[in-house]
């Protein structure tokens, strides 16, 4: 089934143009690529960070003066490095810092990207909209963008366009947390391990789109248009927001151990590595 046009394809287009600020010199990195920011600690304001080819992307602050960072405040204990990337939002609209990017060395129609990610205990919405977690491509007409949609869902969305998950955003992987006043819940502050797969279309409606959240199959789609294109050559990650609801600080979200891969499914840090992600639980294919 096609699906329908993104509801929030101008505000998308608003944003998109926020995020195409000339950027710094690019490194290039070949596939497949990982980091765990074993890194000297970085603030966005010092430039591009010396850590495993990524770029600064992006010289915008929060509202009250919070940029981008690699620190071991970050650090996902059961990853390898020490440290990991803090990311910041603040209430609003496209109220965060920058992120970081990363470029390949070559176009690719299959993708695997694995990360671990946690937001700060209590972060609650008013309620959620969006959060971008990964852009692929960003500048680029035929982008992807990987978001939290709405209260209880996930999406990879095309530009214009949105497959979701059947719930299983928001509210089910934060189930740990709080519940705020309009009855959603709050971030658990705990550490939560997400795989994407993106395989690209040959005729704008084969496209293959698959979500892992801790190991379950949440989300699948094999009728993805994607643009049918030569193939994605960069991510960005950490990204903007709609409708955090925290007051004038603004709160962290941090990533650790990104891997993307053209050969397979990743699976979780450590020796498990090489396995693919458990079976579906609770699939509902729209």
């Amino acid at each position: 089934m096609r699906p329908a046009l993104h509801r929030y394809a101008l505000a998308a287009l608003i944003a998109g143009l926020i995020v195409l600020a000339p950027q710094t010199a690019t490194a290039v990195v070949n596939l497949p690529w990982s980091t765990t920011y074993n890194c000297p600690d970085w603030k966005q304001s010092d430039g591009s960070p010396n850590c495993d080819g990524l770029t600064k992307y992006g010289d915008w602050t929060t509202s009250d003066g919070k940029e981008e960072q690699i620190t071991a405040s970050a650090n996902y204990s059961g990853g390898a490095g020490g440290r990991g990337q803090r990311h910041w939002i603040g209430d609003g609209w496209t109220n965060n810092s920058g992120g970081t990017r990363i470029e390949w060395t070559a176009p690719q129609t299959e993708l695997w990207i694995r990360w671990y990610m946690r937001f700060q205990s209590g972060l609650q919405w008013n309620p959620l909209v969006t959060y971008k977690i990964f852009y692929i491509d960003v500048v680029l007409p035929y982008h992807v963008v990987l978001n939290f949609d709405g209260p209880d869902k996930l999406s990879v969305s095309p530009f214009g366009y949105s497959y979701y998950s059947n719930g299983n955003g928001w509210n089910t992987i934060m189930a740990n947390g709080g519940t705020d006043a309009n009855g959603n819940k709050t971030a658990d502050g705990q550490w939560h391990l997400y795989e994407v797969h993106m395989k690209m279309d040959t005729n704008g409606s084969n496209g293959l789109a698959e979500w892992w959240v801790d190991g379950v199959r949440v989300l699948y789609h094999n009728n993805v248009n994607y643009g049918t294109h030569a193939g994605w050559l960069t991510s960005v990650i950490g990204s903007n927001s709609l409708s955090p609801a925290n007051g004038p600080s603004a709160l962290y979200v941090d990533y650790d151990d990104v891997v993307i891969s053209t050969t397979g499914p990743i699976g979780p840090v450590g020796p498990a590595d090489t396995l693919a992600p458990a079976a579906p639980s609770n699939l509902t294919v729209q």
